[in-house]
């Protein structure tokens, strides 16, 4: 009596299976991410697998927060920087099999922590999905790094050597002209005129002193 029931039953879990099976793909999440940016040509990440020097995709998804464009409510508002504070951005083009998922930037080296930005107006089997911002840190940061991302290099605001150098110059242009120097002070030529001088007149004078006490020479007046 209760044989008819199978026959139901059967059709239901039949059933469930086609439909499961017809469901979108973006349930099964990225199968390959591409990465592009400064000091990344254009890297492909399609494994699984994570090597102790590697990045493996499910990683990568996991500190870019790629999934909350499905809507689990982990994209929030974006940081309160301006963009020179964040950094070099990356674009990372999310892709199941050859049709693109999603697209999202990555900024790893942003004040306060890397950040992931999924831009508006992007669609998946005809679903808007969830655009928005999220806080990766540094689990971000050092998978990016490992891709290949440039740290950016800045001044170090303790360094004054630069600031010394360029101010070197003016302040040497700044003295006054060096007294050692011939010519360079009038009051140093005036002065070495002075004593030429005197040494002049000294030796003028002694001459015509000699001149006047040598024995039997007198000295007159013309009349």
């Amino acid at each position: 009596m209760k044989r008819p029931l199978v026959i139901p039953a059967l059709l239901a879990v039949a059933l469930a299976l086609v439909v499961a099976g017809a469901a979108p793909a973006s349930a099964k999440g990225a199968t390959s991410v591409t990465v592009t940016g400064p000091g990344i040509s254009e890297l492909e990440v399609d494994h699984w697998t994570r090597p102790t020097d590697d990045v493996d995709l499910g990683t990568l998804s996991e500190v870019s927060g790629i999934y909350g464009i499905f809507g689990d409510g982990q994209l929030t508002a974006g940081p309160d920087v301006t963009e020179g504070e964040l950094g070099p951005r990356y674009v990372l083009t999310w892709y199941q099999a050859s049709r693109v998922m999603a697209v999202s930037h990555i900024y790893p080296f942003a004040e306060g922590g890397a950040w992931a930005h999924v831009p508006r107006h992007q669609r998946l089997w005809g679903e808007a999905l969830n655009s928005g911002w999220w806080h990766g840190g540094a689990a971000l940061e050092a998978a990016m790094v490992t891709l290949g991302a440039t740290v950016p290099v800045t001044a170090d605001p303790t360094d004054s050597s630069g600031e010394d150098d360029a101010a070197a110059p003016a302040a040497a242009a700044a003295l006054p002209p060096d007294d050692s120097t011939p010519g360079s002070s009038p009051v140093t030529a005036g002065g070495l005129a002075l004593g030429v001088g005197l040494l002049l007149a000294a030796g003028f004078w002694l001459v015509r002193r000699r001149r006047t006490t040598q024995p039997g020479l007198t000295l007159s007046r013309p009349a």
